[in-house]
């Protein structure tokens, strides 16, 4: 209880803070796939099927964020831009983001989200640039009647 009372008078607590002695707000952004239970992981070729993911402002502060979505054909490994674009979110704002993709390989796919901003990091004083990463495969098929031919 002695150190609560101390740390309430100014001195005292400006001295504790500068020793990272107190507790301080976390900054931090969450960015997850909207609803992961659902997510699919295989999509017939050509049909359009979406990307969905939510971004959850934690950095006691407005932030502007960029995100990239990428697919990656396993058998060439040439990434192909879906879709890029920004928004800025108030502090414990959420954006969820739902963007179409169409398959066009019979083969896996890598599905990437790549978010990018500025914040301060974890242990930091100053704001620098982050980036978030979300990625998964998605298995490409034919349509069930061009498999069934000859």
């Amino acid at each position: 209880m002695a150190l609560l009372g101390a740390a309430t008078r100014p001195a005292i607590a400006k001295q504790m803070n500068s020793w990272r002695l107190l507790p301080r707000d976390e900054h931090t952004t969450e960015l997850y796939l909207t609803d992961y239970r659902h997510v699919r992981t295989e999509a017939v070729r050509s049909s359009k099927q979406a990307v969905e993911f939510t971004v959850h402002n934690l950095e006691h502060r407005p932030t502007t964020y960029h995100y990239t979505i990428t697919a990656s054909p396993e058998e060439t490994n040439v990434e192909s831009r879906i879709d890029a674009d920004s928004f800025t979110l108030a502090p414990d704002q959420f954006a969820k983001i739902s963007k179409p993709l169409a398959i066009a390989t019979n083969g896996r796919v890598l599905v990437k989200v790549i978010l990018e901003y500025t914040a301060v990091s974890p242990g930091g004083a100053a704001a620098s640039p982050q980036t978030q990463l979300l990625h998964y495969w998605l298995a490409g098929r034919m349509p069930t009647e061009q498999k069934a031919r000859p």
